[in-house]
């Protein structure tokens, strides 16, 4: 993110988020949300610039060993809980869907009460001539309410394999 213009603004902090920070904590304190919250999927849309992106993400996305790897979660792209609920009875040995909500939703709600808590926001002001660069595999970002004044901020994305795909090239080259 690069600040662009910035006249007079008050508000519009931005707020960043370490998932990975906030995925351990609910493993070591509410591991049965962590679990669910590793073993269902949700069904994600967002209509970017034009292109539309339908994906099903964990909310933690964890490899075999059950290591973390990755956080998704954006309140704007949920969808129904169609196979997610398919998904939580399996897990949770639901009989019926409406069992598997009810089990769900407390993980959800621990989650995002989380998320908003001031324990894991890392706020500042983007300034002119500033550039904040992040995992957003792992840093979940959002930005206060602009309450008064003018900002315009650009937005530049790079894929993680092109990033590594870079470092692995530096590497040969200084041996």
């Amino acid at each position: 993110m690069h600040m662009l213009v910035y006249k007079d603004a008050l508000g519009a902090s931005s707020v960043l988020v370490d998932g990975f920070k906030l995925g351990e904590y609910m493993r070591q304190h509410f591991a049965e949300y962590f679990s669910l919250l590793s073993h269902v999927s949700f069904h994600c849309h967002l209509n970017f610039h034009g292109n539309n992106y339908n994906m099903r993400r964990f909310t933690f996305g964890v490899d075999s060993s059950g290591n973390l790897k990755t956080i998704h979660f954006n309140n704007y792209d949920r969808q129904p809980l169609d196979e997610s609920l398919y998904q939580a009875k399996e897990l949770l040995s639901c009989d019926d869907d409406d069992e598997a909500m009810r089990k769900m939703y407390p993980g959800i709600r621990c989650f995002h009460q989380l998320l908003y808590s001031d324990r894991f926001h890392n706020k500042f002001d983007l300034r002119p001539r500033r550039m904040l660069m992040y995992n957003n595999k792992r840093v979940l970002h959002s930005r206060k309410q602009l309450i008064s004044g003018f900002r315009v901020v650009c937005g530049l994305f790079h894929s993680e394999q092109e990033w590594l795909s870079k470092l692995e090239k530096m590497e040969q080259d200084l041996g």
